[in-house]
């Protein structure tokens, strides 16, 4: 359910201002070239142009450039309105003004206890991703299964929590977060 909700977000995001941007990481190429998939395929439904009337105009053809990596919606004025890439792929030169998603960097319990593959992550996190927003404004998405406390799940959660106050929720069963 979370990839899917990230999907949802991101189609809907891009209803909201056809000007926006976001890059999108995962483990696998597969795996954020399927959700990159999922996102067009949301925005070219008929119902999405129910909700988001300019895309009327578009039919099933919203797209300037349709690759699966990178993709531009037409008359956005983006270099490119949705970036996909793998952990180790590359991302340099690229950046995004709404949002920086991280879905699923590690490849489930194989890698969950695999220290060298969560320092590299962090290690990109702090000297490659973190620099891929255009301005400040640019909202960080994270999101996996907490597998150990060395992920970048967990470091962030620490690096966020070292600078931050954090307050508790109010929501039964989330007063942790």
């Amino acid at each position: 359910g979370k990839s899917y909700t990230l999907n949802m977000f991101s189609a809907w995001i891009f209803g909201i201002d056809i000007r926006n941007s976001i890059l999108r990481w995962s483990y696998s190429q597969e795996l954020v070239l399927g959700f990159s998939r999922a996102i067009q395929a949301i925005i070219k439904n008929p119902r999405f142009s129910d909700v988001f009337p300019l895309f009327k105009q578009y039919g099933d053809k919203p797209f300037e450039k349709e690759k699966e990596s990178d993709w531009i919606l037409k008359n956005s004025g983006s270099q490119k309105s949705h970036i996909a890439r793998t952990r180790d792929g590359s991302s340099t030169g690229e950046r995004a003004n709404k949002a920086l998603i991280f879905d699923d960097m590690t490849k489930g319990e194989e890698e969950a206890t695999n220290t060298d593959i969560h320092n590299h992550i962090y290690t990109k996190w702090n000297t490659e991703w973190f620099n891929r927003r255009t301005d400040p404004s640019v909202t960080y998405i994270f999101v996996g299964t907490m597998w150990s406390p060395e992920d970048i799940l967990n470091r962030t959660m620490s690096d966020i929590e070292a600078t931050h106050e954090m307050k508790p929720s109010k929501i039964k069963g989330f007063e942790k977060y």
